[in-house]
């Protein structure tokens, strides 16, 4: 028998198997964005001329939204894709991870509109936002006797946040009678012209009726449901003495808290009560090492300061840190009036863990034994007839396993100029003592009757902010 030669029937074999390789497995190798619609074009021809059998014969399931999501992560990021996908192929063509096809990147959402809200909204508008008066933008403060805006948000484009957030000087704050603002640390009526927007450092705090963003506080005007915005927590004495009343001064629209000191009356443990006392926790404050608290107190003209009086601070640990009480397991840190209108902050700590110099700091502090440290006494005043803008900002001092460090500051700013500044105080003895809350007291005295005010007086507060960190 005569031999065949085979050797043209094995190249045709070889030529067709690689035609049809070339033709069912290209989604197999790695290719690019410009070579799509080629595969799609191929795969398509080659399906139509092998018919039903070539088909079946050749066909992988079409991938699942899960082997997507799998070839997608695996798969490489090239040329600048911003996703990978499996499902480019026809129905039933398998697209393995290894084949990187880019996809256009998502274009970026449209920036959001500037956001409003109601002038009773205590929220805190977003960085981003222009100051929207009605539907109208408006640059610059409501000044007395203009229009009631429908609708007011408290920032500017360029404000970082908007509780303490400084205002560049190109910006304009957007502020009304429910906004507090802030030059420096001097908080002024929205309302006065004299806070101008071009003014270096100008802050903007949102006020609504009272509120709270995450560690800072503002009051807002008082209205009748006060108590409760503040969160009043012990309720202690003089509350006839209180009352809401309209700014004595005109300078804001909104009501002020009116104390009263009936004649004859000083330190509430006299029996006597006058002025009045309650401590009040608006935002947690028991994790924050630095805690500020600023307000404005108004004394009348004509006021007699007769020895002087307590007024609000912050305190630490239980209340009731004051009064002659020791302060071995808590602190507060109240302001004074002295005669004259002479001011100080009277701190309650425990004594034995002090520096000696504790009781030198600048120009005057006299340690009593029994009672608070009156430190800084003269350091600033109180000029009756004018708002005075008080600051302290409290920062505990740390530990050394159970041994406290005497690294605490006590810092007191007064109408935007720093007065008293002290870092070697001890406020906690351990970790059992935090942050409070407000200490608010006010009365004449002083544990004797040479406090007492011989005549009935008002003393006037509004704008109170916390914040801690």
């Amino acid at each position: 028998m005569k031999a065949l030669n085979i050797l043209p029937l094995v190249a045709l074999s070889l030529s067709l198997t690689s035609s049809v390789q070339a033709q069912f497995r290209m989604p197999h190798i790695r290719f690019g964005a410009q070579d799509l619609e080629n595969i799609r074009a191929a795969a398509a021809k080659a399906a139509a001329a092998a018919g039903a059998s070539a088909g079946t014969r050749n066909e992988i399931p079409a991938a699942k939204p899960a082997d997507k999501q799998a070839a997608g992560a695996a798969a490489p990021a090239a040329g600048g894709a911003a996703a990978f996908r499996r499902d480019f192929m026809p129905p039933g063509r398998f697209v393995p991870p290894s084949a990187n096809i880019p996809v256009a990147p998502v274009p970026p959402a449209p920036p959001a509109a500037p956001k409003r809200v109601r002038r009773d909204d205590p929220a805190a508008a977003p960085a981003g936002t222009d100051g929207v008066f009605g539907s109208i933008p408006e640059p610059g403060f409501v000044m007395p006797g203009g229009p009631e805006p429908e609708g007011t948000v408290v920032q500017t484009a360029d404000v970082v946040e908007i509780e303490g957030g400084d205002v560049t000087p190109s910006d304009a704050a957007a502020a009304d009678d429910d906004t507090v603002v802030y030059v420096g640390s001097n908080p002024v009526s929205a309302d006065d012209g004299s806070a101008s927007p071009a003014s270096p450092g100008l802050q903007a705090r949102s006020k609504g009726s009272s509120g709270s963003s995450g560690s800072s506080w503002a009051s807002g005007a008082f209205k009748s449901n006060w108590a409760s915005t503040w969160k009043v927590t012990k309720d202690t004495y003089g509350q006839a003495n209180r009352a809401l009343v309209p700014d004595p001064t005109g300078s804001a629209s909104g009501n002020v808290l009116q104390i009263t000191y009936p004649a004859g009356t000083r330190n509430p443990k006299d029996g006597n009560v006058g002025g009045t006392g309650f401590y009040a926790s608006p935002i947690d404050l028991s994790a924050a090492s630095t805690v500020t608290f600023s307000y404005q107190v108004l004394f009348p003209t004509g006021f007699n300061f007769v020895k002087g009086g307590k007024l609000p601070g912050l305190y630490g640990g239980h209340p009731g840190c004051s009064g002659g009480n020791s302060a071995l397991d808590c602190f507060s840190t109240r302001f004074m009036f002295r005669t004259k209108g002479l001011g100080e902050i009277y701190l309650y700590v425990d004594r034995s863990l002090q520096v000696d110099a504790f009781c030198n700091v600048p120009p005057v502090t006299l340690c009593n034994p029994t009672y608070g440290a009156s430190i800084g006494r003269g350091s600033y005043s109180f000029t009756p007839g004018k708002w005075t803008s008080v600051s302290q900002t409290i920062t505990l001092n740390t530990l050394s396993g159970k041994t406290p460090k005497q690294n605490g500051r006590v810092q007191v700013t007064v109408n935007g100029k720093k007065v008293i500044d002290f870092a070697q105080v001890v406020f906690i003895p351990d970790t059992s003592v935090s942050f409070g809350g407000i200490d608010f007291e006010t009365f004449f005295g002083g544990n004797d009757d040479s406090w007492i005010t011989p005549t009935t007086q008002q003393v006037y507060f509004k704008n109170f902010a916390l914040s801690s960190s």
